[in-house]
């Protein structure tokens, strides 16, 4: 597949762009009812205690190695993991260009970035994002003939909870 001059260039400009979209104000609002339950989970991990985990272990448990790293959970560390894995699902169309082209899978990668649907499911403190994002890229390293990465992605899919059907549809 021949790639044109600046593509890698402008991927990370799409990743940076949607990094920014996802970051800027993000610990500014307080945390929803059903944020603040993964939330409190993840903090009780940090902590130390052994509390019932929720629907979404994925987000718990990587949202507790945040709180427990830099000594407290705060609006922002809660939201950051969605973020991130929102704003690495810009990626995406490099795993499928075989079948898109170099340009018409750049141009996905911006709307990947600019999407309003996907910015507002980055900025929650949950699972939704994490559920697409990891289905999506199992499912390019499938197609890639990388097993490995494709049964870890699954399984990190699958550990982000019933979003995982949101994710499938």
């Amino acid at each position: 597949m021949r790639t044109f001059r600046r593509e890698p260039l402008l991927y990370l400009f799409a990743f940076f762009l949607a990094l920014a979209l996802r970051l800027i104000q993000l610990g500014a609002l307080p945390l929803t009812d059903t944020e603040s339950l993964g939330a409190l989970q993840a903090l009780g991990v940090a902590h130390g205690m052994h509390p019932a985990l929720g629907s979404d272990p994925a987000y718990i448990l990587l949202t507790s190695v945040l709180f427990f790293t830099f000594g407290g959970g705060t609006n922002f560390l809660a939201r950051l993991i969605p973020a991130l894995t929102g704003s690495g699902l810009v990626f995406a169309p490099l795993l499928f260009r075989e079948r898109l082209k170099p340009r018409p899978s750049l141009i996905l990668a911006f709307g990947l970035a600019l999407d309003p649907g996907l910015v507002a499911l980055s900025r929650q403190a949950g699972s939704p994002i994490l559920a697409v994002t990891f289905l999506l890229f199992a499912w390019g390293f499938w197609r890639k003939r990388q097993a490995r990465w494709a049964g870890v992605l699954a399984g990190l899919a699958l550990l982000s909870g019933p979003w995982l059907w949101a994710g499938l549809l």
